[in-house]
């Protein structure tokens, strides 16, 4: 029997600053930052929920599991970290 599993989660995580970019006549390069800035909070909420499930699963005695999801928010925050990083090297206003 397959067991679904939903869940909320809020995003009440900012982080805005001002890059200037060439922009394209429809703001191209304007909508890229602000998807990416979208991106990498979001990234933030998912990673502090997935940190709950690794509790959920040491509660449950599947160390293991809690393991390898230990080590996905591990990569998971990495990557987030240079999609900030990214952001960073665009020039600011």
């Amino acid at each position: 029997m397959e067991q679904m599993m939903t869940h909320m989660h809020t995003h009440e995580h900012t982080h805005l600053h001002e890059h200037s970019m060439q922009k394209s006549s429809d703001g191209e390069g304007y909508k890229l930052i602000r998807l990416l800035e979208y991106i990498y909070t979001h990234n933030i909420s998912h990673t502090e929920e997935l940190n709950t499930y690794v509790n959920r699963l040491q509660e449950m005695g599947n160390d293991v599991a809690a393991e390898k999801l230990k080590e996905a928010v591990r990569l998971y925050q990495e990557g987030n970290e240079n999609i900030h990083l990214a952001l960073h090297i665009l020039p600011t206003v």
